[in-house]
């Protein structure tokens, strides 16, 4: 892996982006692809539910009240965002490989758009998976 990936990340993800927030959950065409994306997954969340690399939360948006109600990020700049932008939506700092929850206590793990920003993708998805019954 490159050297540099990690302080690459960190330094473009530091900052929210309230430009592509906006256009992902509100712009005509992109936020309507964007809900038909999470559309057949909504009948699969059982409540906890838990979503990682949550960013500005824009995918609470298109899910609604449908049980997604935990975010963690490891950007606290983003989590401020998510938390004045979605409502009734807990959000939490943490590294997406040492999750700030206990085992076993989310009964769904929404991982979407994170992995490939990840150094190491399979610790994420391992704990991930540990989060879960």
């Amino acid at each position: 892996m490159d050297p540099g990936f990690q302080e690459t990340q960190d330094r473009y993800f530091a900052h929210a982006d309230d430009a592509r927030f906006r256009w992902t959950t509100s712009a005509p065409g992109f936020s309507e692809t964007e809900e038909a994306l999470l559309a057949p997954l909504l009948p699969l969340v059982e409540k906890p539910a838990l979503e990682i690399g949550c960013g500005e939360g824009g995918n609470f948006v298109h899910v609604g009240g449908e049980g997604l109600r935990i975010g963690v990020d490891a950007f606290p700049a983003k989590l401020a965002f998510a938390g004045r932008s979605v409502e009734g939506v807990r959000f939490v700092g943490g590294d997406a490989a040492a999750l700030p929850l206990a085992s076993h206590s989310m009964r769904t793990v929404l991982v979407r758009d994170v992995l490939h920003h990840l150094a190491d993708p399979a610790a994420a998805v391992a704990e991930a998976l540990a989060g879960r019954p």
